[in-house]
C-alpha cells in the first residue's frame, strides 16, 4: 500500500524505463487514429520524456504512422504529436483533429505533372527559290498528264516502291497546299488537285515529313490552260512564246488554232 502512495515515483520510473525503450527495444503500441475526417491512420505510440529530467509534464505522447498518399505511394511520420495537448495519450474511440488531406500536403511528394509533347504545326511552303532539297527525290520533275479544266495534274514518282503516306507528304503548288494521292492502279504517278484559278507557270514544291525533296516548276505545257492576260488565248512566257497551249484541242475542233512551232504544242499539231 505504501508504494500506491508514491504515485510520481511510479510515474518518472515509468519515464525512466519508457525513455530507454524508446530508444532501444521497445517497439512501440500499435494504435489506430481515428482522424476528424472520417479516415483513420495505424500508428505505433511511444511515451517522450524530458531530455533535462527537469519537469515531467514536458513529457508527451508521440506517433510514428504511415499514411496512403494519392498516388498510392506510402509515407512515414516520425514523432508527431497529437493536437489535443503534449501529455496526451489516444484512447480508442476518440477522434483526433486532424485530416488525411492535410497530413498528405505535408508528408506526401507533389506530384510531378507530366507534360503533353507540343504538336509541331506543318510547316510551310518555302517561297520560290528558296528552299533547299535535303533528301532523296519523291517526283521525276515530269508531268504525265495534266488537264487545267478537270483540275488536275499527275507527276512521275521517283520511285513507285519508296513508301509514304498521305499524313507526312505535303504538295504545295504556287504556295497553295494541295490535296494528292497515289491512284491505287498507278503506282507510278502522284495525282494532285489543280487549285482554282490557278496560273501558269507553277512552282513545285514536295516535303516529306517535313524535309523538302522538291522544287521545280512547269510551264503549263499539255494543260488546256488559257492565260487570262493573253489576247490570243495563249499563255505566253517571259520570252515572248507560247508557254501553254490553247484551250481547245485542234483534233475536235477545226478553228482551233495551234502554235506548232511551240514544241509543247507538238501533241497537237500531229
Amino acid at each position: 500500500m505504501k508504494f500506491l502512495k508514491r504515485p510520481q515515483l511510479i510515474l518518472v520510473l515509468s519515464a525512466f524505463v519508457t525513455v530507454f525503450c524508446r530508444c532501444s527495444l521497445f517497439p512501440g503500441t500499435p494504435v489506430t487514429l481515428s482522424l476528424a475526417d472520417g479516415n483513420s491512420i495505424e500508428c505505433l505510440e511511444f511515451f517522450e520524456n524530458d531530455p533535462n529530467w527537469s519537469n515531467l509534464y514536458n513529457s508527451s505522447y508521440t506517433y510514428d504512422c504511415s499514411i496512403t498518399c494519392p498516388d498510392g505511394s506510402l509515407a512515414s511520420i516520425k514523432a508527431m504529436r497529437l493536437p489535443n495537448g503534449s501529455f496526451t495519450t489516444y484512447v480508442e474511440g476518440e477522434i483526433v483533429e486532424l485530416e488525411l488531406a492535410l497530413l498528405q500536403e505535408q508528408y506526401c511528394a507533389l506530384p510531378t505533372t507530366a507534360t503533353e509533347p507540343a504538336t509541331e504545326a506543318p510547316a510551310p511552303p518555302l517561297s520560290a527559290g528558296e528552299s533547299q532539297v535535303t533528301s532523296i527525290p519523291f517526283l521525276t520533275g515530269k508531268i504525265t498528264a495534266c488537264d487545267y479544266k478537270a483540275g488536275f495534274i499527275n507527276f512521275e514518282r521517283a520511285d513507285a516502291d519508296q513508301e509514304y503516306s498521305r499524313e507526312n507528304l505535303q504538295v504545295a503548288l504556287n504556295q497553295q497546299t494541295v490535296d494528292c494521292g497515289v491512284p491505287n492502279n498507278n503506282l507510278d504517278v502522284l495525282s494532285c488537285d489543280l487549285p482554282a484559278g490557278v496560273r501558269f507557270p507553277i512552282n513545285v514544291q514536295v516535303q516529306v515529313a517535313q524535309v523538302q525533296v522538291n522544287d521545280f516548276s512547269f510551264d503549263g505545257a499539255f494543260c488546256g490552260y488559257k492565260d487570262p492576260g493573253s489576247a490570243d488565248g495563249n499563255s505566253t512566257d517571259e520570252n515572248g512564246g507560247s508557254g501553254g497551249v490553247p484551250a481547245c484541242d485542234p483534233h475536235l475542233d477545226p478553228n482551233c488554232s495551234v502554235d506548232c512551232s511551240n514544241p509543247a504544242n507538238v501533241d497537237l499539231c500531229h
